[in-house]
């Protein structure tokens, strides 16, 4: 049996106005794109970043970053033990939420939110979120020109382009199209657009 593709598109308000960051530090777990953007994002808003991936990175690909006095990369000695000092903790997308670090972290009643989360509670703006099975990126694309078309400043992010992260500084106002796969979903408490489908 065929199935048409699932779509799931709803523009989202966020309730209130854009989050200040409390925290003194966050460990960032996942530093690919999203978790290099997220990593920034906390960088600038005054938040000490530890971060940690369960891979190797290429050299340099931290480059930027690491000319930060307030980030530090965990080494792999220390990258299975929870520093005592963070706040929080911000997962990559395609981070297994059942890891040790994050299990630990869960443990000591800390926070862990997703990439999407951590800049949809700091954006200025309307959120049209893109889930489902097939044709999001095509989906987002549409909603972006479209969106434009009508004369609004659009940011299309996400999955599909730049991370959210990194368009969270800019005026205010604009609408922020995000591709959103299940993944992201799965640590955002705030980020929950009604017409999304919920996991289970």
């Amino acid at each position: 049996m065929n199935h048409a593709p699932m779509h799931a598109a709803e523009i989202q308000v966020p309730a209130t106005p854009p989050m200040p960051l409390r925290w003194r530090s966050a460990l960032v777990y996942g530093l690919g794109a999203s978790g290099r953007a997220a990593s920034r994002l906390l960088l600038d808003r005054g938040v000490a970043v530890l971060a940690w991936d369960d891979r190797e990175l290429p050299p340099g690909a931290l480059a930027d970053l690491e000319r930060e006095p307030a980030f530090r990369g965990l080494t792999a000695a220390a990258g299975g033990r929870l520093p005592a000092e963070v706040d929080a903790v911000v997962v990559s997308p395609g981070v297994p939420l059942d890891r040790p670090l994050l299990e630990a972290a869960r443990a000591a009643g800390l926070p862990i939110i997703g990439e999407v989360e951590l800049a949809f509670s700091l954006l200025d703006g309307e959120v049209v979120a893109i889930t489902g099975s097939n044709g999001k990126s095509t989906t987002c694309a549409l909603a972006g020109a479209v969106i434009a078309a009508a004369g609004h400043a659009v940011e299309v992010c996400g999955n599909f382009g730049p991370p959210l992260s990194s368009r969270v500084a800019g005026p205010a106002g604009r609408v922020f199209v995000v591709e959103v796969s299940s993944g992201k979903r799965e640590t955002g408490e705030r980020f929950r657009p009604p017409g999304a489908p919920q996991q289970n």
